[in-house]
């Protein structure tokens, strides 16, 4: 009996110790989609700018790059206030505020939820779906029922509006 005793010992010391590599090994384990995400909204100072390509900001497939965002700049920060930066040129960024009728000039974002695929904005909880991406190309839609200013009917577009940015 004694010898079953230390043969069970043996392997319940074994089964334990194999627990405990397991979660070692945990540390190791692939990084969140929130997780990753982030990193690549944020990696290199996580500036991004319109693509150089034609139709990069967009309201319901109307060009509205140089009308309504000229010199426009998006930046993400992975501080602890997750900060959402925007900037641009006028008429459309007030000179006082910086913001423009979509962006505000500072804001904070977070994640809706764990499938990293919707920002919500800080400010205003306004969605931003994040239709792709990667290293080097970051494409988002917001949704805009507001009007806007009046500078006439372009800056008081209403419709979803698609950036198409790429990293600087």
């Amino acid at each position: 009996m004694s010898m079953n005793f230390g043969y069970t010992r043996n392997i319940a010391t074994i089964f334990l110790f194999c627990l405990l590599i397991l979660a070692a090994c945990k540390d190791d384990a692939e990084p969140s989609k929130q997780e990753k995400v982030t990193k690549l909204l944020t990696q290199n100072g996580g500036q991004w700018k319109p693509s150089t390509a034609t139709n990069s900001i967009t309201v319901e497939g109307i060009d509205v790059k140089d009308e309504l965002f000229p010199g426009f700049d998006m930046q993400f920060t992975n501080d602890p206030a997750k900060q959402l930066i925007t900037s641009g040129d006028s008429p459309f960024w007030n000179d006082a505020t910086g913001n423009h009728p979509i962006w505000p000039a500072t804001d904070t974002w977070s994640f809706k939820d764990e499938n990293a695929d919707v920002l919500i904005r800080g400010s205003d909880s306004r969605e931003i779906t994040i239709v792709s991406i990667t290293e080097t190309e970051l494409i988002i839609q917001i949704e805009w029922d507001q009007t806007t200013f009046d500078f006439g009917r372009t800056a008081s577009l209403p419709g979803v509006y698609e950036f198409i940015l790429t990293k600087q």
